[in-house]
């Protein structure tokens, strides 16, 4: 009988690494798939992750796909993304994305499959950025020069943000079946991996 995955996460069965993976591997395959079609999928959560009993996956909902002319083209928009797998350019409402943000809502399932619950847990934007930056550190000028320069109250609320350390993923998720020797990643690493290599073809 079919499931959505965050049915799975919240029962009491443990997933164990080759099932993680094996489910991840399935998620970037279909994104893939749609970003070389030049389409976002833009509300990835584990609700629309649908799994059978052998874990074979289906990406459902797709009422909110957005289709575009250029694989690297960015938008302007609203509404996007359920709020705990919303990328940071989200978070901040500057309304300015691309296709990464799929990659980072991906990003976020994988590590709620580990904890079983959400990695960006915060009820409110300013929560959730505060959970982000918690984890991730504090953003550099790379990211800030994104934000439209009209929003300079946001840019000021950066400015003034406590410097934050990147946490190490082993501190994150103390898993046993986690590999151990992961090294922390800065935000500003993990904002630039998505945009520096393929994360998700030549898995």
């Amino acid at each position: 009988m079919d499931q959505d995955l965050k049915k799975l996460i919240k029962s009491d069965k443990k997933l164990n690494h080759d099932q993680i993976s094996y489910i991840l591997y399935q998620i970037l395959c279909g994104i893939n798939h749609l970003h070389s079609e030049c389409i976002i999928h833009r509300d990835l959560k584990p609700e629309n992750i649908i799994l059978n009993k052998d874990f074979n996956v289906k990406i459902s909902d797709l009422g909110m796909v957005k289709e575009v002319a250029e694989e690297n083209l960015m938008f302007i928009e609203t509404k996007i993304v359920d709020e705990y797998y919303q990328a940071p350019e989200l978070v901040l409402t500057t309304e300015i994305y691309d296709k990464n943000i799929d990659t980072w809502a991906i990003g976020c399932i994988f590590a709620e499959m580990f904890l079983r619950k959400p990695l960006f847990d915060g009820e409110t934007r300013m929560e959730l950025w505060t959970k982000i930056t918690d984890i991730l550190g504090n953003p550099d000028e790379t990211f800030i020069k994104i934000i439209p320069k009209t929003m300079d109250s946001t840019i000021s609320l950066i400015h003034m943000q406590h410097i934050n350390e990147a946490i190490p993923w082993e501190k994150i998720i103390p898993d046993e079946i986690c590999e151990p020797k992961s090294e922390k990643m800065t935000f500003d690493e993990v904002k630039n991996y998505e945009k520096t290599h393929d994360v998700h073809g030549e898995i």
